[in-house]
């Protein structure tokens, strides 16, 4: 990138204090040249600097000191090269200097901090070789060049300063030069091509051929040698549409898609963790629009997807901030039902089952689940009958499922139980004859203290021996009609079916007749709880 040689000069500006000698000696390769900064600057009298004025020293006075890079985080096989040759592993905290390369196998990634605070993001099967890593004395201004022989890097570039600050990556036939922006380049040596995307800010490009390019925010270009020799920028493919995905957490080998777009060969989905400066830990690049959530680590993630187009460049992101809870999702309870009254002794809890992992059951006495009376892992298929008689009072309950390697998931909803004795008999609702000839239909009384769950199972038949049946009903309220019942003498039990405990005791069996004139009541089963009315 040619710049101007009237813009070879650094400013700085004089502050109180400031003498020419500690000048030359903090910024100059060779402090002793500080007469020679004097001319250049028309002074006469080194001790006559006027704080505010600006001191113009030349760029190739200013002392080059070395400006290494360093891995801000690494994932999966990432290997360092020496300049000297020694290869090592890289891991958080190494530093890069002038001349070392860095290596990143498949499904690896790795982050990099530059002097400047400039990203550099380093995804699956790549190679980096860093030129050159240096700064300008404490002047701010860094030279960062980069080279990209395979793979595929993003970068986030610090406002570059003038006039020697320079950020540039070079991709054999293409190289991109920038002063603060947000691009990505990537390098395919073998099938000869290379491509350049501008998401923020400008990019100058150079080619082999001698084009001098500018690509603005939303521009990319795929260069590759079997091409026409003139390179002509496009614009990226748009966003994808998250909207289906939504803000859910994720979970490790979920399945998770969104809105296809026609036009687009590919996608490629980017796992960042962190705030302030988000840091890649997974890429992913699919065919369609799903993909399968990689292994994580656990807590607040930021979902990245954009469209790749069939030459190759990837399009605008599409960001969707969600979390990454560890093990699988916890079972749906099935019953009791949250809020539940039954009977004392060992009631029967169900759930459902997905999967080759086991369930991890836990029964409290309190809400908290300090006061552990059930702590039962290891559960193959939905229940576990209680293992002990519970007496009367509350309780509470939850599970939790683990996976096949023996990764816990979250516990579920706790579930909470109460026990009581069974109710009494229950008491006839009073209704007038009118009324009854009206609605035929059997009534019986809600038991004091019975749970709002509470569902009875009616059986109305024809035979003592309930072989022959004619209704067989399982209802929530106190009465059942009778509409379509024809003509004859029949037999009529109950019994409650709450969810979680054993079916009640049969009522005795009532008999009572259709078709019959007056209506009379035949029997009533105070014992067992039940009223039975002759419509």
């Amino acid at each position: 990138m040619a710049v101007d040689a009237l813009a070879q000069e650094w400013s700085y500006r004089v502050r109180p204090g400031d003498t020419l000698w500690a000048l030359a000696e903090a910024h100059l390769h060779e402090p002793e040249e500080w007469s020679r900064l004097l001319e250049h600057n028309g002074l006469h009298d080194p001790h006559a600097l006027v704080p505010g004025s600006r001191l113009r020293i030349p760029v190739d006075m200013l002392r080059v000191q070395p400006a290494p890079a360093r891995v801000a985080r690494a994932t999966g096989e990432v290997r360092l090269r020496a300049r000297n040759g020694e290869v090592r592993t890289g891991q958080a905290g190494e530093a890069l200097h002038s001349g070392d390369a860095l290596e990143t196998g498949t499904d690896s990634t790795a982050d990099i901090r530059l002097a400047d605070g400039s990203i550099l993001r380093v995804l699956p099967d790549a190679r980096v070789v860093f030129d050159v890593l240096s700064a300008f004395g404490a002047t701010g201004m860094v030279d960062t060049r980069i080279r990209l022989q395979r793979g595929r890097i993003e970068s986030e570039v610090a406002p570059v300063q003038k006039p020697a600050g320079r950020f540039q990556i070079d991709t054999a036939p293409v190289t991109a030069s920038v002063r603060g922006t947000v691009f990505r380049s990537a390098a395919a040596p073998d099938a000869g091509e290379v491509l350049t995307e501008v998401t923020e800010g400008m990019v100058e490009v150079d080619t082999v051929e001698g084009q001098n390019l500018r690509l603005g925010a939303g521009d990319g270009l795929a260069w590759s040698t079997g091409a026409p020799r003139e390179a002509v920028p496009t614009r990226l493919p748009a966003r994808p549409q998250l909207e289906d995905l939504g803000r859910a957490p994720l979970r490790t080998g979920q399945q998770i898609g969104w809105r296809a777009d026609p036009s687009a060969g590919g996608y490629r989905i980017l796992y960042l963790v962190g705030t302030t400066s988000p840091e890649l830990v997974a890429s992913q690049r699919t065919p369609g629009a799903s993909t399968v959530v990689p292994a994580l680590p656990p807590g607040p993630v930021q979902l990245r997807v954009r469209a790749i187009a069939m030459d190759g460049l990837e399009g605008e992101e599409a960001r969707v901030d969600t979390e990454i809870l560890v093990g699988p999702e916890s079972p749906f309870t099935l019953g009791p039902v949250d809020g539940a009254i039954g009977p004392p002794g060992r009631p029967l809890f169900r759930w459902t089952t997905h999967g080759s992992g086991t369930v991890h059951f836990q029964l409290a006495r309190d809400a908290d689940f300090q006061e552990l009376l059930e702590d039962v892992v290891g559960l193959s298929g939905g229940r576990h009958r209680s293992r002990h008689r519970l007496s009367e009072g509350s309780y509470h309950w939850r599970v939790a499922a683990v996976d096949a390697v023996g990764q816990p998931g979250p516990f579920g909803p706790a579930q909470t139980l109460v026990l009581q004795p069974r109710p009494g008999a229950p008491t006839l609702r009073p209704a007038s004859w009118r009324s009854l000839r009206a609605h035929p239909a059997l009534a019986w009384s809600d038991a004091p203290h019975q749970s709002p769950s509470r569902r009875y199972q009616v059986q109305i038949a024809a035979d003592e021996s309930f072989s022959e049946l004619v209704k067989d009903a399982v209802v929530e309220g106190t009465s059942l009609a009778l509409d379509g019942l024809p003509r004859g003498r029949y037999l009529v039990r109950i019994r409650t079916v709450d969810s979680g405990f054993p079916e009640g005791k049969w009522s005795t069996a009532q008999a009572f007749q259709v078709g019959c004139r007056p209506c009379r009541v035949l029997g009533v089963a105070a014992a067992a709880g039940l009223v039975l009315l002759m419509l």
